[in-house]
């Protein structure tokens, strides 16, 4: 990456989630036989005004804030998909208690469906009861007047 004398770039940290802005205070070139290596020196934003080699700071380096942003949405979103499908997966501890589940509703349901049947058959003067403890009773109340 080029970078120039006086440019305000942006380090986002690799150990925390913290942008810092510094500026490019020299440009340092070595011409070797086989490669021109071009390193940069930057000023901190502490009371000190510390200068350091880019190279040697564990962060990855912006030259705009936009690009900073749009690589801190795109990690968050990273970790929020990693962290859901993780709970996906864990859902399969749960796989034999819902086939459970699932077969007592439809037992459940099918008692119901009895239930309205019976009802249905009893004649117009009988009553069903509840006696509690899932004991029901059939009941003519007309048979009480007599």
């Amino acid at each position: 990456m080029k970078l120039n004398v006086g440019q305000i770039i942006y380090i986002l940290s690799r150990k925390e989630m913290r942008v810092f802005p510094v500026i490019v205070v020299e440009e340092i070139c070595r011409k070797t036989l086989d490669e021109m290596i071009t390193s940069y020196v930057v000023r901190l934003p502490d009371k000190e005004k510390s200068e350091m080699l880019l190279d040697e700071i564990d962060a990855e380096v912006f030259t705009s804030i936009q690009n900073v942003e749009e690589k801190m949405k795109r990690s968050v979103y990273e970790k929020i998909v990693s962290i859901l499908s993780s709970a996906k997966k864990m859902e399969s501890v749960f796989q034999e208690s819902i086939e459970k589940a699932s077969t007592v509703e439809h037992i459940q349901d099918d008692s119901y469906v009895e239930n309205r049947e019976e009802e249905s058959q009893l004649p117009q003067e009988t009553v069903k009861v509840d006696l509690g403890n899932g004991i029901t009773a059939k009941f003519d109340p007309s048979s009480i007047g007599a």
